[in-house]
């Protein structure tokens, strides 16, 4: 199985040059969440959902790395999002 990040649904953003505030607009009174650096760049590869190895993929390209140097800092990242109520992650076939 393959491990899916996608966005909230009940949330909305605005980017800018050098970084995404995400709102939850699920939660009334909830303080915006400000994406700046990698987290800004890992938000904006989401697009419409990503498989997991996928988003470490495209960081790793990002900032020319290897796959283990960020796979670790992106999974880490996915589960600060997931708690943080910004984005799902889903197993699919």
């Amino acid at each position: 199985m393959v491990e899916v990040v996608r966005r909230a649904t009940e949330v909305a953003w605005v980017e800018s040059a050098d970084r995404v505030v995400v709102c939850r607009l699920d939660e009334p009174g909830a303080d915006p969440l400000v994406l700046a650096g990698s987290a800004a760049v890992l938000w904006l590869a989401l697009g419409d959902g990503l498989a997991l190895d996928a988003l470490v993929a495209e960081a790793a390209a990002a900032y020319d790395e290897s796959l283990d140097v960020v796979g670790p800092g992106v999974r880490a990242w996915v589960d600060q999002a997931v708690e943080s109520h910004i984005v799902d992650l889903a197993s699919a076939e």
